[in-house]
């Protein structure tokens, strides 16, 4: 983890994990509306890139709609080659972890986390001696087919 001077606190944290399709964001959503705390997906930095850069449908990328076996695949391809097999396996991690700091910055106090989804990610978050982290599952939640490969 980045170095944080001691008169700087974290946010207190809650994790979120499970399938695609799980309610991890509607539950983050309402975590965030009904408690007022600041939502942060390990995955933001690259879903803006895939908007900005890849020209991916922003609904979809940022979960207002249900994403299409087209964009699902190449967020998940360019996710992969263009961050943890190109940056290292910390990658999204880092990233978090430097917002997470400019939140504490700016006083916030509480932040919900709804994509961890890998085992390095969980372990990070337990590390940082983050709050709770929730696995959902739902009946009929993941994804099928070759996305169903992806985590």
């Amino acid at each position: 983890m980045t170095a944080v001077t001691p008169a700087l606190r974290l946010p207190t944290l809650l994790g979120l994990c499970g399938r695609a399709g799980s309610g991890k964001t509607t539950i983050a959503r309402e975590f965030v509306a009904v408690h007022r705390a600041v939502p942060l997906a390990l995955a933001a930095p690259f879903k803006v890139r895939a908007v900005v850069a890849h020209g991916a449908p922003p609904a979809e990328v940022f979960g207002l709609v249900a994403k299409s076996e087209a964009t699902r695949a190449m967020l998940q391809r360019a996710g992969t080659e263009e961050g943890r097999d190109r940056h290292g396996l910390d990658w999204w991690i880092r990233h978090a972890e430097a917002e997470l700091i400019r939140l504490a910055c700016y006083g916030v106090a509480l932040v919900v986390l709804d994509d961890i989804r890998f085992h390095n990610e969980a372990d990070w978050f337990t590390a940082l001696g983050g709050g709770p982290l929730v696995r959902l599952h739902r009946d009929g939640s993941g994804l099928t087919g070759a996305a169903a490969l992806h985590p």
